[in-house]
């Protein structure tokens, strides 16, 4: 009997594809403080994020929430400012981290009334990885939605991720 159910299993397995086996279920991650919503596929990992000493002053609270699949990451970045920043500036030093070979043309976004821009880049990390990186500013914080991963058939699930983030309509005071 025992038999017979892990050769159904296997068979769904394969009839699901590699991706069904690769993610877990997704899951809608809110983090009202840091004024988003997202969902991941798997266990997030939250940490501070390591600021430069020309940027640190700037910055009031700096927070990264990360999912790391091995062959892919997801992650959103929360960086909320003291004071307006060149979010260019911002974006061009971020992105210029992941050593990517080759960088497409940032395009512009609008989210929730937020400014926004997308930047894709392949050969990143030294190596064979994807990655596209959107960015987003309203008022004082700067959001940073990131998903790096190798394989062609790993992108939708980035996709996913990406399209799922959401800005979460501002605290009343």
């Amino acid at each position: 009997m025992l038999g017979c159910k892990l050769a159904l299993l296997v068979a769904l397995m394969m009839a699901l594809g590699p991706e069904a086996i690769a993610a877990g279920p997704w899951r809608r991650f809110v983090k009202a403080e840091d004024g988003f919503a997202v969902d991941f596929s798997g266990r997030i990992k939250e940490t501070a994020t390591k600021l430069g000493a020309k940027i640190q002053p700037l910055v009031a609270r700096a927070i990264t929430y990360t999912q790391d699949g091995g062959d892919f990451v997801y992650a959103v970045g929360v960086q909320h400012n003291r004071r307006s920043t060149d979010f260019s500036e911002a974006v061009t030093m971020s992105f210029g981290g992941l050593d990517c070979a080759s960088v497409d043309e940032p395009v512009p976004l609008r989210v929730q009334g937020a400014y926004g821009a997308e930047l894709r880049g392949s050969g990143c990390l030294h190596g064979d990885f994807r990655a596209i990186l959107r960015y987003f500013t309203r008022d004082l914080t700067l959001f940073q939605v990131l998903a790096i991963y190798r394989r062609d058939e790993d992108e939708d699930n980035a996709m996913r991720f990406l399209e799922s983030f959401k800005l979460l309509s501002p605290a009343r005071s």
